[in-house]
């Protein structure tokens, strides 16, 4: 059981989050407080800094949760017991699918935060959302991919590696764990499909004499985030990025995007499932190295199932495994290895001379 407190009060349409009380790492709010819906997360919510409440009442509440984030108890108190959130130590956070806004700097400094969750239902989002979180790297979509135009709001505003995972049942989509995460990373969903955007930046060279600027920016990942069209995302313009990304990115965000595109092949046509699946073939073992770096049996799992490494590149990642004590990988690794090859794991026979 988990014990929650909340700061909240009332709006048009539903209940805005104040502030959070909390010793967790990891916070789910609730999608109802006494009967009516969280719709709006306020300032600095998240953050170390004091949170702005403005001039309307507000109130407090206690809530308890299970481990898969169900509200179990529900009570208003008078005032918080608990000490705030602390912006500095929170890991992850998990909003309801009925919010629809995120007010200015929500989550402000929140430097070690690393995982959020939203839905469809966000149409707005103010300004300095995610100043210094510089270690957020997924975004967990409580919905489907046909209905993502709250995603580009989010992703405009994130520069650094950052994958996008679709927990909403969508038809042609497989469901599986998060890459490099386990399942119980996610609040007990399964991702359903997953897309990666690596990290871009972007400065201002000036133009001498004028004193004029001009704008550049570096990076594939830009216009992998512009892949959206009508609210929907549009696979084809991020898939037409990849020629460009093998040019300039790094090898493993290269693995990254096949990774993911080609474990959930949504909208993916057969010229770039050949173009994802040779990147990925030649850069196999960086992959590799990526998997068992991450602990993602998942991701170990398919690569050696589509593709067949040479014996060096087999030894070279067991010899990781082994390295890293990561003795399940370890063994389902010389399992397959022993059906695929099962001559080299034969019963050895000795003819002995008689004396």
């Amino acid at each position: 059981m988990h014990k929650l407190q909340l700061r909240w009060q009332h709006t048009e349409k539903g209940i805005r989050i104040l502030q959070t009380y909390s010793d967790l790492v990891s916070i789910n709010i609730p999608s109802m407080i006494e009967d009516c819906p969280v719709t709006e997360i306020g300032p600095y919510c998240f953050s170390a800094s004091m949170p702005k409440h403005g001039k309307e009442p507000f109130f407090f509440s206690s809530i308890m949760m299970d481990d898969t984030g169900q509200v179990t108890r529900e009570k208003r108190i008078a005032e918080n017991s608990l000490l705030p959130s602390d912006g500095r130590y929170l890991e992850e956070v998990f909003l309801p699918p009925t919010v629809s806004v995120l007010h200015n700097a929500a989550f402000y400094n929140c430097r070690r935060l690393q995982s959020l969750r939203i839905g469809p239902a966000l149409s707005a989002i103010g300004s300095d959302e995610f100043t210094n979180c510089t270690k957020l790297a997924r975004i967990i979509y409580q919905g489907r991919d046909s209905d993502a135009s709250a995603l580009a709001l989010i992703l405009s505003r994130l520069e650094s590696d950052l994958y996008l995972l679709f927990t909403g049942e969508d038809p042609g989509l497989s469901s599986g764990h998060a890459p490099g995460q386990d399942k119980s990373h996610l609040a007990g969903e399964a991702v359903s499909g997953a897309l990666f955007f690596p990290e871009y930046y972007e400065w201002l060279d000036e133009v001498s004499p004028a004193h004029l600027f001009s704008r550049s920016i570096h990076g594939e990942g830009f216009r992998m985030r512009k892949c959206f069209l009508h609210g929907k995302v549009d696979y084809g313009k991020y898939d037409a990025c990849f020629e460009n990304a093998l040019k300039t990115e790094p090898r493993t965000a290269i693995c990254r995007i096949a990774e993911c595109r080609l474990r959930w092949p949504h909208g993916l046509k057969t010229g770039a499932a050949r173009l994802y699946r040779d990147a990925l073939d030649g850069h196999f073992d960086t992959a590799a190295d990526m998997a068992v770096k991450e602990r993602d049996l998942d991701l170990l799992t398919f690569l050696f199932t589509e593709f067949t490494p040479d014996k060096t590149s087999f030894s070279h990642v067991l010899d990781q495994c082994i390295h890293s004590e990561w003795g399940e990988a370890a063994a389902w690794l010389m399992e397959i290895n022993q059906q695929r090859d099962p001559l080299h794991f034969a019963k050895k026979e000795y003819d002995l001379p008689e004396w």
